[in-house]
Formats: C-alpha cells, structure tokens, sequence
C-alpha cells in the first residue's frame, strides 16, 4: 500500500470533485478465461471484440472512459497505440492501488483460500475457485 502514495494521492485529488455522472462512463476490463500467454495482441484482440459492443450495450457509444488494471498488456506501447487509433478514453490512474479498486481485495481472498486447498491441476483449480 505504500508504494505510489504520491500517485494515488494525485488521483484523489484530481478526482476529488469530479461529478458522479462522470464515473458512470467509465468501462473497465473484466477478467477473462484465455488460452495460452496473455499478451497485447490478444489483449487487443478482446478489446476490439468487446470494448465497443459493452460500451453499446450500456448507451455510452463514444462517450465512456475505459479503466484497465495496469498490467503490461494494457499499457504496452502497441495496446496505448491501438486504444489512441480508436480514439479510446483511458482513465489514468496509479498501478498497484488496492485502495482505488476493491475488488483487488477480494482477488487476494480468493487467491489465498484456493492456494489452501493446493490444487494439482487446471481441473482443480477452477473447481476451488468457483467453489470458493
């Protein structure tokens, strides 16, 4: 929690007053099973199937902000490239923020319970996960 106090308290307050209807544009991304490595080319291979057609379905057409978590795959220069080409929004805000997005809480909870129960195998894994 410590890490980037500066950057999380630069994003309070720059978001400090911002109107709640701001907040209800903006799309992040959700976890999602893939085969293989995740990285910026099938990042961006979900984006371009997903992005617009969820923006779409929740009225926001053009006028959404998107949120990703950080990582790598989404901040590469390629994903940045793709993300400008289509004129995508990107809510700029600190990595490693627990504080800012908690359902990273809820991930470690998860994390931690299925690595109790030491799964041999992808079966059991995702047997643990959806059982806890």
């Amino acid at each position: 929690m410590k890490k980037n106090i500066q950057g999380r308290l630069h994003f309070a307050k720059t978001h400090l007053r911002s109107p709640k209807s701001m907040w209800g544009k903006v799309l992040w991304s959700d976890e999602v099973n893939v085969e293989g490595i995740m990285n910026s080319s099938k990042c961006q291979s979900i984006l371009a199937q997903n992005l617009q057609a969820s923006a779409r379905k929740l009225n926001l057409r053009r006028n959404f902000m998107f949120q990703h978590d950080n990582d790598t795959k989404h901040t590469s220069k390629s994903t940045k490239e793709w993300l400008h080409q289509k004129k995508i929004n990107v809510l700029e805000w600190p990595s490693q923020s627990r504080d800012l997005n908690l359902i990273e809480y809820l991930w470690g909870d998860l994390k931690r319970a299925v690595h109790r129960r030491r799964p041999c195998n992808l079966t059991d894994l995702e047997h643990y996960c959806k059982e806890e």
